[in-house]
């Protein structure tokens, strides 16, 4: 019964501190990027509920950090994870999807520690715009 109650509160804390955690991600401003909202993107940490490589995307169009985002899917093939009802039009999505197309390379080599936020941000492939 203890472990049971361990585990449980273990998957709780991981759960309250991913939500509240921004800081290990990489803010990309619409400025930066050229899309319309702003997006995160980190390496892979352990305590991330979603294991696959992924961004973060903030689910309003203000131009300062705020509110709750949805994650979207570093792939070929790009697509949210966490179905929630996403405030950002589909138009403006597509955009973000082609951004992770053209970056998918350095994206994943960040997720997988292979690169630094700096080195990616210093990188001449990283394409913002």
């Amino acid at each position: 019964m203890e472990n049971i109650l361990k585990e449980s509160s273990l998957r709780f804390l991981k759960k309250q501190y991913a939500s509240f955690l921004t800081w290990p991600m990489l803010g990309l401003s619409r400025k930066r990027t050229g899309l319309p909202i702003r997006i995160y993107i980190s390496e892979k940490l352990d305590f991330f509920i979603i294991d696959e490589p992924h961004i973060k995307v903030q689910n309003n169009y203000s131009p300062y950090i705020k509110g709750k985002c949805f994650s979207i899917s570093i792939a070929e093939e790009p697509k949210i994870l966490n179905r929630k009802r996403i405030k950002i039009k589909q138009t403006d999505l597509e955009k973000i999807y082609l951004f992770i197309k053209k970056n998918k390379t350095l994206l994943l080599r960040l997720w997988n520690e292979e690169i630094s936020q700096m080195e990616l941000m210093q990188n001449p492939d990283f394409l913002l715009n």
